[in-house]
């Protein structure tokens, strides 16, 4: 599948019967998000500072989120459900 176009893969597996596509590389996202194939985002936040990484949402157009649900867990941690509500051209902020 390495050698086959993300998008056209993409399509092909939301159109089959079953459950979520689940996606935790960051350069998968990127693309994905560049494609507009990402229906939902979960987000994980957790209560600590690890002191640095790469910014996950890097070269993307502006994107309005719409909050659709949380989840809290016992160790602090806050899952957060988005989907894209808009997108529209970076203007340069």
């Amino acid at each position: 599948m390495a050698d086959q176009n993300i998008e056209k893969v993409i399509l092909e597996l939301k159109q089959q019967p079953g459950k979520d596509i689940l996606i935790g590389s960051r350069s998968l996202i990127l693309q994905l998000m560049k494609l507009d194939l990402i229906d939902q985002y979960h987000l994980c936040i957790h209560p600590m500072v690890a002191g640095g990484g790469l910014p996950l949402f890097e070269d993307i157009d502006r994107t309005v989120f719409k909050l659709n649900k949380t989840r809290i867990f016992g160790n602090g941690a806050v899952m957060l459900y988005y989907e894209p509500t808009t997108k529209s051209a970076t203007n340069g902020q």
